[in-house]
C-alpha cells in the first residue's frame, strides 16, 4: 500500500502546487489583459504555445511512459537513460519541421508584426530543447517518487515566468510577441538548473539512488550489450503513434483554428483566455490525480496480463480505487457545470471586463463546463487503461484513434463552421465521448471474471443528483433576478446564494458519500490530517 500512498501524496502535492500556479496565472492574465492586446494573446497563447506542447508532446511522452512502465522493473538504469535522450534529437527535429511550417505565410496567416512573431517562434523552440534536457532526471526523480522535487521545481519556475512576464508586460508592451516570448524561455531556463541544481547537491547527501555522480545520467555505450533495451525500445515506439494521435485529439482545435483561420487572432484570444479560466481545475485536480495514480497502476499491476492472471489482493485494491477516483472526479466535475452555468458571466466580467463580456465569452465557458466532465471520465479511464495495456492492445487502439482523430477533426470543422467558437469546445465533448466509450469497454473487459461493476460504482447518488437539479435550478433563477440587478450590491447576493447552495451540496456529499469522504481523508498527507481528526473522527462516528 506504500505505492498507494505515494500516488495520493504525489497527487495532493502536485494539486496544491498546481492550484498556486494556475491561481498566480490567473491573477496575472488578468493583469496582461490591461497591457497587452487579444492580438498579442492570440498568437501567443494559441498559436506558439500550440508549437511548444506539440514538440514536447511528441518528443518526451512516449519515452516517458516506456521508461515508466512495470516492463522496466529491475531496471538497467544506464539504459534507461540512454532511452531517455533520444527526446532530445527528436526534439531537435520537430522544432526544425514545425518551426518552418509556423513561419510558412503559404500555409498559416500572418499576424502583422513579422519580425517578433519570428522571434517568438525561436525562442519557444530553444525552450522546449531546454526542457528536454532535464529528461532523465525527471524519470530519475518519477521512478524514486520525488514528489516535492517535481513541486518545487515547477513552482520556482512558474513563479520567475509570473515575474518576467509582469515586467515585460509593464516595462515593454511594445515588444508584443517577443516580451511573452522571453517570459516563457526563463521558465524553461529555470526548470533546466533547477533539476540539475537539485540532483547534484542532493547526490551527496542521498546514496540509495542508482547514480553515484550526475555525469552517470548522460548517454554510454555498455561493453558487449546493445545499447538501449529492446523491450522499452518497442514499446516507447508503439506509444509514439498513440501520442502522435493523443496530441492531435488533445489539441485539434487549435491546430484547426492555426491552419484554417476560422479565428481571428483577437477571437483567437478570447478563446485561449476561456480555454485557460475553464482549464483550472482540470490541470491543478484531475491532471495530478491522473498522472498519480496511472504511475500506480502501471507499479501494481502488470501490463498485458487480464484481472484472472494479476495478483487477486492488488486487483480488488485497483478496482476500489479506479471506482472511488471516478466518483470524486464526477462529482467535482459536477460541482463546476452546476455553478459555472450560472457564475460564468460574472466571472467574465470582473476577470476582464468588457473585453470578454461584450461577444459569447460566457456562452464559451458555460459549454466549457460541460466540457470538463468529460475531460474528468476520461482522464482516469484512459490513465487505467493505458497503465495495463499489453502493446498488443496498444498498437489496436492507435488504430482506433485513428478513427476517432478522423471523426473528431470532422466534426470540429463543421461545429466551428456552425456555430463558431463553441463548435470547437462542443466538438471536444463529442471527441472525449467516444474516447470515454472505449476506455469503458476496455475496463469493463479487464475486470469481466470479478464482481467489479464500474459504472454501479462510480455513480453518484439518487439523492446526490437531485441535490444537483435543485441548485442548478436555484442559481439559474438567481441569476435572471437578482444578478441582473444594477450595482455590486446585488451581484454580491447573488454570490451569497451560490455560496448557500454550495455548503449544502458539500454538506449532502459528507452524509451521501461516506465512503468516498473516508477514502480522500485517509490519504491526504498527515501535515494536513493532523488538523483535521477531531473534527472528521467526530462527524464520521455521528453517521455511523
Amino acid at each position: 500500500m506504500s505505492s498507494l500512498n505515494q500516488a495520493a501524496k504525489g497527487a495532493v502535492y502536485t494539486s496544491i502546487l498546481q492550484a498556486v500556479l494556475r491561481l498566480s496565472t490567473f491573477v496575472l492574465n488578468a493583469v496582461i489583459l490591461r497591457y497587452i492586446s487579444l492580438e498579442v494573446l492570440g498568437v501567443v497563447n494559441m498559436r506558439l504555445m500550440l508549437l511548444y506542447n506539440t514538440v514536447l508532446f511528441l518528443s518526451r511522452e512516449p519515452i516517458r511512459k516506456a521508461c515508466l512502465s512495470r516492463l522496466s522493473e529491475g531496471r538497467n538504469w544506464t539504459l534507461i537513460f540512454n532511452l531517455s535522450w533520444i527526446s532530445v534529437p527528436i526534439g531537435m527535429c520537430c522544432c526544425l519541421a514545425l518551426g518552418l511550417l509556423w513561419l510558412s505565410p503559404s500555409i498559416m496567416a500572418q499576424p502583422d508584426d513579422g519580425s517578433s512573431y519570428t522571434k517568438g517562434v525561436m525562442l519557444f523552440c530553444v525552450a522546449t530543447l531546454l526542457e528536454l534536457l532535464t529528461e532523465p532526471l525527471w524519470i530519475l526523480g518519477q521512478a524514486h517518487q520525488y514528489v516535492t522535487t517535481k513541486v518545487l521545481v515547477e513552482g520556482a519556475s512558474q513563479l520567475c515566468k509570473c515575474v518576467f512576464t509582469v515586467i515585460m508586460v509593464m516595462w515593454f508592451p511594445h515588444w508584443g510577441v517577443t516580451a511573452l516570448s522571453i517570459a516563457n524561455l526563463s521558465y524553461s531556463i529555470v526548470y533546466l538548473f533547477s533539476y540539475y541544481g537539485y540532483f547534484y547537491y542532493h547526490l551527496w547527501l542521498n546514496k540509495t539512488l542508482p547514480i553515484n555522480r550526475l555525469q552517470d545520467i548522460f548517454p554510454k555505450a555498455i561493453p558487449g550489450q546493445p545499447s538501449l533495451d529492446a523491450k522499452l525500445r518497442d514499446l516507447a515506439l508503439s506509444f509514439c503513434t498513440q501520442s502522435f494521435l493523443k496530441q492531435l485529439l488533445t489539441d485539434g482545435e487549435k491546430y484547426i483554428i492555426t491552419y484554417f483561420n476560422f479565428l481571428t487572432f483577437a477571437m483567437q484570444g478570447v478563446y485561449d483566455t476561456i480555454n485557460n479560466l475553464g482549464s483550472l481545475v482540470p490541470r491543478f485536480i484531475f491532471q495530478p490525480i491522473e498522472e498519480n495514480f496511472s504511475i500506480y497502476f502501471a507499479n501494481s499491476l502488470y501490463r498485458g496480463k487480464p484481472a484472472n492472471e494479476q495478483p487477486e489482493k492488488e486487483v480488488k485494491v485497483a478496482a476500489e480505487i479506479l471506482a472511488r477516483l471516478l466518483k470524486l472526479v464526477i462529482l467535482v466535475a459536477m460541482i463546476i457545470l452546476v455553478f459555472g452555468y450560472s457564475y460564468s458571466f460574472l466571472l467574465l466580467d470582473i476577470y476582464g471586463g468588457q473585453k470578454l463580456t461584450s461577444g459569447d465569452g460566457h456562452k464559451l465557458l458555460r459549454v466549457y463546463c460541460l466540457y470538463i466532465l468529460f475531460l474528468a471520465v476520461n482522464g482516469i479511464t484512459e490513465g487505467f487503461m493505458f497503465a495495463v495495456m499489453s502493446q498488443e492492445h496498444v498498437d489496436r487502439h492507435n488504430r482506433w484513434l485513428v478513427v476517432f482523430s478522423v471523426l473528431y477533426l470532422m466534426a470540429s470543422f463543421v461545429l466551428t463552421w456552425l456555430c463558431g467558437s463553441t463548435g470547437l469546445i462542443l466538438a471536444n465533448c463529442v471527441n472525449m465521448a467516444i474516447r470515454i466509450i472505449c476506455s469503458i469497454l476496455f475496463i469493463n473487459n479487464f475486470f469481466s471474471t470479478t464482481p467489479f461493476n464500474l459504472l454501479k460504482d462510480c455513480i453518484p447518488s439518487k439523492w446526490l443528483n437531485i441535490t444537483f437539479i435543485i441548485i442548478w435550478i436555484a442559481t439559474a433563477l438567481s441569476e435572471v433576478y437578482i444578478s441582473s440587478g444594477q450595482g455590486w450590491m446585488w451581484r454580491l447576493v447573488h454570490v451569497g446564494v451560490g455560496l448557500v447552495c454550495l455548503c449544502w451540496l458539500l454538506l449532502m456529499i459528507l452524509f451521501l458519500e461516506q465512503e468516498l469522504c473516508q477514502f480522500i481523508y485517509q490519504r491526504l498527507p498527515k501535515r494536513i490530517t493532523s488538523k483535521m481528526d477531531f473534527i472528521m473522527k467526530y462527524f464520521f462516528v455521528i453517521q455511523r
